[in-house]
C-alpha cells in the first residue's frame, strides 16, 4: 500500500526530487521581407517567381548563463572526471559559446514559383502549378528548455531506499544527499552521476515544409467546371531530444533482467548502476541521461483532388473526390 507507506514515512522504491527554478525569460530577434514578381510572359502564359527572406533568430535566455551544449570531442569518459562533468558547455563558462548555444544563420531563403497557361488560348483549359518552402519555429518547450535548466545548474536526485530508506533520512546529514543539499543555483551541474539536455552546436536548423501543387481546369458542356488537381508538401529538419548515453540494444542479456527482478531497486540500477562484471551499463559512465538535439522528424501529404460544379443563379452543384495518403514521424 503505497498510500500508507507514505503516511508512515517510509520511503518506497526511491526518492525523487527537483531543485525549484526561478522563472526564466527567454528572447529572440527576426526580422523578414520578400521580393515577388508577375510576368504576363504572353496571352496564354503568366509566370510568379518570388523569395522570402527570414532572420530566426534562436532563442537565448535573459540570464547570462545560456543554453548548454554537447561537444563529444572534450568529453573524458574517466571516472575520475565525474564531477568535472565534461562535454557539456554553456555561455557562462565558455564565452566561445554563444548564449543560445548555435551560432545563428543570418537568413533562410524561401523560394516560390508559380504558373497558369493556358494552352489553346480559348480560356477553356487552364493549367496552373506552382510550389513554395516556408519555415517556421518550433515549440520552445521541445527544444530548449531543457539545455535552458543544464545551463542553469538546477539539480535532480534519485536517491535509492537503501540510502533513503525513511524521509527521517532525506536531510543533509545523509552522504548521499549532502552534495545536492550543498548545490544552489545557479552553479553549474551538481556533483555527482548526473542526467542532463542539451543541444547541437552545429544544428540551426529551423522546420521548413516545402508545397506543391498542379491543377487543370477544363471546361465542360452544360456549363460544367471540371478541376483535376495534385497536391502535396513534405517537412523536415524538425528537431527532437535524443539520449545519446542509452543502453545500447543488447546490452542487457535475459540472466541479467531476471536476476534484477529479484532486487529492490532494479531501475536504480539500470540507470546508474554497473552490471554484474561491474561495467557501467550506459556507454558515457560519468553521466545518466544525455539528451541531445539531433534532426529526426519528416512529414510527407500527397493527394489526388477531383471536383466538378456547376452554378445557375442561385443554384449551385458541387461534387468532388480526394485520394491522399499522409506519413509522418513528426508531432506537428
Amino acid at each position: 500500500n503505497s498510500y500508507a507507506t507514505m503516511l508512515m514515512g517510509i520511503v518506497g522504491n526511491d526518492y525523487s526530487e527537483s531543485q525549484d527554478t526561478p522563472i526564466i525569460g527567454n528572447e529572440a530577434n527576426q526580422f523578414r521581407f520578400f521580393v515577388n514578381d508577375h510576368w504576363k510572359v504572353n496571352r496564354r502564359l503568366t509566370v510568379d517567381l518570388g523569395v522570402r527572406f527570414d532572420h530566426m533568430g534562436l532563442f537565448s535566455p535573459t540570464v547570462d548563463n545560456g543554453m548548454a551544449i554537447w561537444d563529444e570531442s572534450k568529453y573524458n569518459n574517466d571516472p575520475s572526471a565525474l564531477n568535472q562533468h565534461t562535454g557539456v558547455y554553456w555561455h557562462g563558462i565558455d564565452h566561445s559559446v554563444p548564449k543560445s548555444g548555435v551560432n545563428q544563420r543570418l537568413f533562410f531563403y524561401s523560394p516560390r514559383f508559380g504558373l497558369a497557361y493556358d494552352p489553346h488560348g480559348r480560356g477553356q483549359t487552364i493549367v496552373r502549378g506552382g510550389f513554395g518552402t516556408f519555415y517556421a519555429y518550433q515549440n520552445i518547450s521541445d527544444q530548449f528548455t531543457g539545455a535552458e535548466m543544464t545551463g542553469y545548474g538546477a539539480a535532480s536526485l534519485d536517491c535509492p531506499a537503501s540510502s533513503c530508506p525513511t524521509y527521517e533520512t532525506l536531510g543533509a546529514d545523509n552522504p548521499f544527499m549532502a552534495p545536492y543539499a550543498a548545490h544552489t543555483i545557479p552553479s553549474g551541474i551538481a556533483p555527482g552521476l548526473q542526467a542532463v539536455s542539451t543541444l547541437d552546436p552545429h544544428l540551426n536548423n529551423f522546420p521548413y515544409v516545402t508545397t506543391y501543387n498542379l491543377q487543370i481546369d477544363q471546361r465542360l458542356p452544360a456549363k460544367f467546371m471540371l478541376e483535376m488537381s495534385y497536391v502535396g508538401n513534405y517537412g523536415q529538419d524538425y528537431q527532437y531530444q535524443a539520449d545519446i548515453n542509452a543502453i545500447p540494444v543488447g546490452r542487457i542479456n535475459e540472466a541479467w533482467v531476471l536476476a534484477c527482478a529479484n532486487t529492490t531497486n532494479c531501475s536504480e540500477n539500470y540507470d546508474s548502476g554497473t552490471d554484474p562484471k561491474g561495467v557501467y551499463w550506459r556507454p558515457r559512465q560519468n553521466y545518466r541521461g544525455i539528451n541531445k538535439s539531433i534532426l529526426a522528424g519528416k512529414t510527407q501529404y500527397d493527394g489526388m483532388q477531383v471536383s466538378a460544379h456547376r452554378s445557375s443563379g442561385i443554384l449551385f452543384l458541387l461534387t468532388n473526390f480526394t485520394w491522399s495518403k499522409a506519413y509522418s514521424n513528426a508531432a506537428v
